[in-house]
């Protein structure tokens, strides 16, 4: 189980991050940030923990990735809500790098 945990589980979950990345974009990435001990612990995401746990039938392993999925888009949003960017503070930013200030 070890073995196969951490190569054609991992390979695949690897691959399933670089798919996601791929169609959507690389703030996708976070989807396997997991609560406890996962593949990548310590984060917000309930619904993945790792290969060796998260991967069953096709079916049930792709809805487990949609709903990490979900949960890290949640969190993200989370984010951008306390934390409304606001385009004429960045515009101003960026002029003021491309002036040397």
């Amino acid at each position: 189980m070890s073995t196969w945990s951490r190569g054609k589980a991992e390979s695949w979950a690897d691959a399933m991050s670089y798919a996601l990345v791929q169609q959507y974009g690389r703030w996708t990435v976070g989807w396997r940030w997991s609560h406890d001990e996962g593949d990548f612990d310590g984060g917000p995401v309930g619904h993945w923990c790792c290969p060796r746990d998260s991967i069953t039938t096709p079916e049930e392993t792709l809805d487990r990735v949609a709903a990490a999925l979900r949960e890290w888009l949640e969190y993200l949003a989370g984010w951008f809500e306390a934390y409304p960017l606001d385009l004429a503070d960045i515009e101003d930013q960026c002029g003021s790098a491309r002036r040397g200030i």
